[in-house]
Parts: structure tokens; C-alpha cells; sequence
């Protein structure tokens, strides 16, 4: 995984999903943004692990709330 320093958004952000955005088995909760070419590829590959923006529960990446996950970033891709 690769992953930039964690960004808490603040009400005045836009959220949504950017452009060119890859995203299998993953729940993203609410007031998120994922910036643009964004790779998340959940599945049994993955371990059970809790960071700042994200966690993986039995495969499932979830991504917290009033996260910003950076352009760029891949969760669980190699």
C-alpha cells in the first residue's frame, strides 16, 4: 500500500470520487474525498489492519469518514 500523510476534511471540502478511480470490495463512509487515478482493491490478499484513513476487515477496505485520500494513492494493489 501506498499512502500519502492523512488529511482530515473540513465542512467547506468538496467530497465525492475523482476521475479514473478503481475500487473493489470497499465501503467508503461518509464525507470522503478520493482524488483522481485512485486504486482500492480489497480482497483476501489483504490483512485485517487499522490505519488513520482506512481499515481492512476480512478482506473489506473501509474507508473512515472526513477522510481525503490523495490522487494517486493505492490501497492494496501492487
Amino acid at each position: 500500500s501506498t499512502l500519502n500523510t492523512p488529511s482530515r476534511l473540513d465542512d467547506k471540502d468538496l467530497l465525492g470520487i475523482g476521475k479514473a478511480c478503481n475500487m473493489t470490495k470497499t465501503i467508503v463512509d461518509r464525507n470522503v474525498q478520493i482524488g483522481d487515478n485512485v486504486t482500492i482493491i480489497g480482497g483476501d490478499h489483504l490483512e485485517d489492519t487499522e490505519t488513520d484513513q482506512y481499515c481492512v476487515r476480512d478482506g473489506i477496505v473501509i474507508i473512515k469518514k472526513r477522510i481525503k485520500i490523495e490522487s494517486g494513492t493505492r490501497i492494496g494493489a501492487d
